[in-house]
């Protein structure tokens, strides 16, 4: 009998801890901006380097936006910009995430989080645009962003009081490639063939971009390490 009475009092207890667990009654989508320190250009430290260590989270995103040619628009700083005062993105500042494996996801709700998002791996696929600008002192960052609502990446998402869960997208990832790019392309310059044929080769450089950028080629001969021309 005094079995059966503890099998019971169990189940009770079993049923009352369901019943009080709590579970998030509402979500929310909160959209958000990754600014990586991915190699090879290492955005994150490469702005430290040229002075905005000391600046908060939120100087950075405004310095940034300018420079994004639309791809963080000004409504999303402004968004941030009516985050809660004790947010993290007004009181972090850059260089506490000097050498941060991976990047800085600055939310429009004013949270900051650490996700392993590379802009590497979403520039030039489909459904991604890509901006380059130019920062002084800094060079070229690349802003990689999503065409559609459809084309945001999923980062995480947090359980907040009162039953809230947020979940977190980023629509665009700034970061740095390497600084000055170089490709090799073995082919022929000119060579005479027979009856009095010449052998040429062709090729198409395109920019995928809309800002203006600079190309230099230089041809070197084979078997040489000497640059015979540039153009």
């Amino acid at each position: 009998m005094g079995k059966r009475v503890l099998a019971i009092v169990a189940v009770v207890l079993g049923l009352g801890g369901a019943a009080g667990a709590s579970s998030p009654t509402a979500t929310e989508s909160r959209y958000s901006v990754v600014i990586s320190n991915e190699a090879p250009g290492h955005l994150v430290d490469r702005l430290i380097a040229a002075g905005h260590g000391s600046q908060t989270l939120f100087q950075v995103l405004q310095y940034l936006q300018p420079l994004s040619g639309g791809a963080i628009p000004a409504s999303f700083v402004t968004k941030v910009a009516g985050a809660g005062a004790g947010s993290s993105v007004f009181s972090d500042t850059l260089e506490i995430y000097a050498g941060v494996n991976g990047g800085i996801e600055i939310a429009d709700d004013g949270t900051v989080s650490i996700p392993s998002l590379l802009g590497q791996d979403y520039d030039g696929h489909p459904g991604y645009l890509t901006h380059v600008g130019t920062a002084t002192d800094v060079g070229s960052v690349t802003f990689t962003s999503a065409s559609g609502v459809g084309y945001y990446i999923y980062t995480h998402a947090k359980n907040y009081g009162g039953g809230v869960r947020k979940d977190y997208y980023a629509f665009a990832i700034v970061w740095k490639g390497a600084d000055t790019p170089a490709r090799l392309f073995p082919g022929i310059a000119s060579v005479a063939g027979s009856t009095n044929t010449r052998w040429r080769s062709e090729g198409v450089l395109a920019n995928p971009t809309t800002a203006a950028a600079e190309a230099k080629l230089e041809l070197i001969p084979r078997d040489a390490a000497a640059v015979t021309a540039t153009v």
